[in-house]
């Protein structure tokens, strides 16, 4: 039997290339402060005796943890065990956000909105920021956001009850980069 296995996070794929006598496989588990092998629980996946047809097996550790090795133990149907070369898996906890590498102010969500909507906005470099919305003769309405940010993705909540129906511009000013979008507040 020859088999490929590919380790995606928590979940493993097999791919049996052929397959010969096959009852099945087992995943084990081998944890960095053991020094043994363990059959994970319910990790039992049968297998399709004699084919050449390539079969694909999937399983997924709901207990993954980082510093984890994990194999498979392939049992024939006489009980003749093999077992796959092991694979150290390294469980990703937290991911980091990727910086902006432009200025965008992006449309209101939703639009047309009733009472409140989000405005997301993203800016590249760290500086003071300012998001402010403004009625249709230019009077401002309401202040957003006017504080200095880092890098990254933002949201800044808009609501509007008291306001009455109709459309209204928000505008960021970050830097030297200035932007105006509209909104629709419908009653």
């Amino acid at each position: 039997m020859t088999f490929i296995v590919s380790c995606d996070g928590a979940d493993t794929e097999i791919t049996a290339i052929w397959e010969a006598n096959n009852y099945g496989f087992y995943v084990q588990r081998k944890r960095q402060s053991e020094s043994t092998w363990t059959d994970l629980p319910n990790s039992f996946i049968g297998g399709h005796g004699t084919t050449t047809v390539p079969q694909q097996y999937s399983f997924t550790d709901i207990s993954a943890a980082g510093g984890n090795s994990y194999r498979l133990k392939q049992v024939d149907l006489n009980g003749t065990q093999h077992f796959s070369e092991p694979i150290h898996l390294n469980v990703v906890t937290s991911v980091r956000e990727e910086q902006p590498l432009t200025f965008a102010l992006l449309q209101n969500y939703p639009n047309p909105f009733n009472p409140a909507t989000v405005v997301s906005y993203q800016v590249p470099v760290a500086g003071k920021d300012q998001l402010v919305v403004y009625d249709m003769l230019g009077r401002e309405v309401s202040v957003l956001v006017d504080e200095k940010k880092g890098p990254g993705s933002y949201e800044a909540k808009f609501d509007a009850t008291g306001l009455s129906s109709g459309v209204y511009f928000y505008r960021m000013h970050a830097g030297d980069f200035v932007q105006a979008r509209k909104l629709l507040l419908v009653r």
